[in-house]
């Protein structure tokens, strides 16, 4: 594709937005989807290590009353979360990505 945008004589910018960008899009949205899985999981710890609210110090605080309904609504409520903003990332990515 280079080969031809050149041979097509396209500056430097239209070959950037082009050529270069929508072939590096399903890598860097690969990157986007992990990066939004760790930034839940990191989320969920910090507040369980340091955090005086929020759903980690939540199950942190059931689990150390040992109620174990609580600590385990609390689990699923992360996992329902994720999910969901996986299923939102796929919608955002199936319109970036459209190919």
């Amino acid at each position: 594709m280079m080969d031809v945008a050149r041979l097509l004589r396209l500056g430097k910018t239209r070959i950037n937005l082009e050529v270069v960008l929508p072939a590096a899009m399903p890598f860097v949205m690969g990157g986007l989807r992990t990066s939004l899985a760790v930034s839940l999981i990191l989320a969920v710890t910090a507040e369980m290590l340091a955090g005086n609210n929020g759903i980690g110090f939540f199950i942190l605080d059931m689990e150390r009353a040992f109620r174990v309904q609580e600590m385990y609504a609390g689990i699923l409520s992360i996992g329902v979360l994720g999910y969901l903003l996986n299923l939102a990332f796929q919608a955002m990515e199936r319109k970036i990505v459209y190919w």
